[in-house]
């Protein structure tokens, strides 16, 4: 079994980015359920990587909550 390549940086905030831009307003376990069905199981977003990224685009101004 070989392990997974990390993801680069910025990714998770263009999916998140992205949901929302489909969606509409979600909260962030939707935001997680949705990228991993689009991603047919592919990507599985965790709550102590979704929560920080949803911050970092709160504090810029690219989404409200």
């Amino acid at each position: 079994m070989s392990a997974r390549e990390p993801i680069p940086p910025g990714t998770l905030e263009m999916l998140i980015l992205k949901s929302v831009a489909r969606r509409g307003e979600m909260h962030g376990f939707e935001i997680a359920d949705y990228i991993q069905q689009t991603s047919e199981d592919v990507l599985t977003v965790e709550e102590g990587s979704l929560y920080p990224a949803l911050q970092r685009l709160l504090i810029k101004g690219w989404i409200i909550g």
